[in-house]
């Protein structure tokens, strides 16, 4: 049984979603990757993201990529230690280049897609990783 193709307004509306979610995610790992992650922080634990300054578990509704940055002014929701530009700049170039990546690739191509995103995402964690650990 064959399904009809998706239209191209929601193949990029998945990949800008899919983009979102892949930003936080990478930004998450650039976070636990810097030179200015505390102790005891690495790149699996732990498991819950949380605040570098206070060490509280932040909750699902103040970690929406790009929407709780903004509702909460770039700073941590508990001691209000700011998270940082870079926090802002990686969930929005990840989505933003993704999507791109998307609409001119197409979904006829996955295999390209993905080399790409692949790609992509690898030169965003190391920009962020510099960033965050100052070294750009």
């Amino acid at each position: 049984m064959t399904h009809p193709p998706l239209s191209r307004e929601v193949f990029l509306l998945f990949a800008l979603l899919y983009g979102l979610a892949w930003g936080s995610f990478l930004n998450q790992w650039a976070d636990r990757w810097s030179l200015a992650c505390p102790p005891g922080v690495t790149w699996f634990s732990p498991r819950r993201s949380c605040c570098f300054h206070c060490q509280q578990t932040i909750p699902w509704w103040w970690n929406l990529p790009v929407v709780s940055y903004l509702w909460l002014g770039g700073r941590c929701g508990f001691c209000r230690a700011p998270m940082g530009a870079s926090t802002l700049v990686v969930e929005l170039a990840v989505p933003a280049g993704i999507t791109a990546l998307a609409a001119w690739v197409g979904p006829e191509r996955p295999g390209v897609l993905a080399a790409g995103v692949g790609v992509l995402s690898g030169l965003i964690l190391l920009g962020a990783r510099a960033w965050k650990s100052r070294h750009l």
